[in-house]
This record gives structure tokens, sequence and C-alpha cells, in this order.
């Protein structure tokens, strides 16, 4: 029913970039996708008899198939599997054809869930560790991160702050665990690794990302494990949170409880992950019928 391309531009481009400098990086990789494209068209028959509208690429990092330069005029008919939901970029990414994938979290600090015990002391309520200030200034994350550091920072049970040296990932998984909720405000983008993380420590997610679209909004309710602020509410984010009763914390633990595996990618696979949920996803957009401009009947 689909042809996947097994092709891994963001592995390339880090080669390239590294052996031959920025610019000749990204255009030695675009050379590399073109020629695994012209490969698909003229050594296999499936391409042309619907214009690639059965072939899915996979596009993980924040670029998206940007990182190919001549996407939009060889393969933007075909299906991206991508962890940037984000609906006001219609053109890299589109929500009736493309699939929202879970970002990867390999660490089996996270991805075991051993650190999901419900007996826990959750003496942080709202938690926070990542890039607050970029070099950019207040065109990164929309200047959202740094209002919320300053309106957060007299607030004795929250963590709001830059990483430091003396924390390594199994003591940041440890900080999440301990925490009521996990702030992922948006950074360059709306998708954030943070949000999975929290999922796989029994963490509540608390979204700031207006434009966001989850992975599996077809069966994963996400306003039943989430908590979603609008972008010109960061600075309400506390006064929400606290209002929010306990019974409707424990009901969204629980959800995510039942649905985390969802967003990892474990070692072997089952039947209950990612990698099966991606699937799914796939067989709702199998065709019937099957074809395009250069096909005839």
């Amino acid at each position: 029913e689909f042809f996947y391309i097994p092709i891994y531009g963001e592995c390339r481009l880090f080669k390239e970039i590294k052996e031959n400098g920025h610019k000749q990086g990204f255009k030695l990789t675009n050379k590399w996708y073109l020629d695994a494209f012209n490969s698909i068209v003229q050594d296999y028959p499936f391409w042309n008899r619907t214009q690639g509208r059965d072939h899915v690429w996979p596009f993980p990092g924040a670029r998206g198939p940007h990182i190919f330069a001549d996407w939009k005029k060889h393969i933007r008919k075909s299906i991206f599997l991508t962890p940037e939901g984000d609906r006001s970029l219609g053109e890299q990414f589109n929500t009736w054809k493309d699939i929202i994938i879970p970002g990867l979290e390999n660490d089996e600090v996270f991805l075991k869930g051993t650190l999901r015990k419900k007996d826990i002391k959750r003496d942080i309520f709202a938690y926070f560790k990542g890039t607050i200030r970029n070099r950019e200034g207040k065109s990164y994350s929309r200047g959202i991160r740094i209002k919320m550091q300053e309106n957060l920072k007299n607030a004795k049970d929250v963590i709001f702050a830059q990483p430091v040296g003396g924390c390594n990932h199994r003591c940041y998984a440890e900080e999440m665990r301990r925490s009521t909720f996990c702030l992922c405000p948006r950074g360059w983008s709306p998708w954030t690794l943070r949000a999975y993380q929290a999922m796989m420590v029994g963490c509540i997610p608390v979204v700031l990302a207006d434009e966001i679209e989850f992975p599996f909004e077809n069966t994963l309710n996400w306003a039943n494990l989430t908590v979603k602020i609008a972008e010109a509410d960061s600075d309400k984010v506390l006064q929400i949170l606290r209002a929010i009763p306990q019974e409707e914390i424990e009901a969204k633990r629980n959800y995510i409880d039942q649905v985390w595996r969802m967003v990892s990618y474990p070692k072997p696979s089952r039947s209950d992950d990612a990698f099966h949920a991606i699937m799914r996803e796939l067989g709702r957009k199998r065709r019937t019928m099957k074809a395009s401009t250069k096909t005839t009947w």
C-alpha cells in the first residue's frame, strides 16, 4: 500500500556540514536527495502512478522537508513523517496527508518507565529546564520563555531555569518525576521533546504553543493528558495551574498511565508503542483507488 523511503537526511547533513562547511553541506545533502529521488523514479515503476502520493519520507528534524532544498519541485505530494506539527506552516506540513510522529527519546531512564512510581513525593509544582535566552533574543520562543522566567522567579515550588552542569540526563529525569506539571513552552517551533519525556515519568505536560498539532489526534485525546495554555496567557501560567482541582490532576495522570507508551520507541517494539501507532495512522491514509494527473482509464 505504501512505499517507505529509508533515507535519513539529518544524519547526512551533519556529516556534510562537518566535512565541508554549512553552505556546501546543505548543497551536497540536496544532491544526495536528488540522487535518491531519481533512483526511485527511474528504477521502480510505482512513483508515477500516483506522483508519489503513496510514498513516505521521514523528516525527523525541525527543518522538515526543507533539508531537501528541491522538495517542492519533486515530492510535495508525498506523505511526510515529521515531529513538526506546526499548523501555521502550510507548505512543509499538511495536516491531511502528513503524520506527526513523537520525537525520539532513547535514554532508558525515560524509555523503560521505571521512574513512574505513583507514590513518589511531588515536591515541585511546575518544572522547566532548557534554553531560555537565545542569542537571537526575543524572537526565540516569541519571548515566552523569558517572560515566564521573570513571572515565576519568586515561586518557591517552581523550577524554571537554564540547564546546569551538575545535573545530567538522569538528574533531569528525576526532577521531572518529582513535578506535578512539566512546562513545555515553544522554542523556535511548537513541538518539544519535553512533553513526551514528561509523559514517560508521569508528569503532566503544560503546552504553550498555539499552532501545534499533536501526534495521533485521531486516537489520543491530548486534552485529557495535558494542559494547553495560550501563548498570550504565558504570564498567567501559575494562576491557571493552581486553579486546577486535584481530581482533574489525578484524572490526567491516570490517562497518561494508559497511553504513554504511544510516544515511546522501545526495543524490541511492542504493539502499544509509537511505531505501531504510526502504522495505524498510515492505515487511515490507505486509498482504495490510486491515481494522479498522469494516470488514465
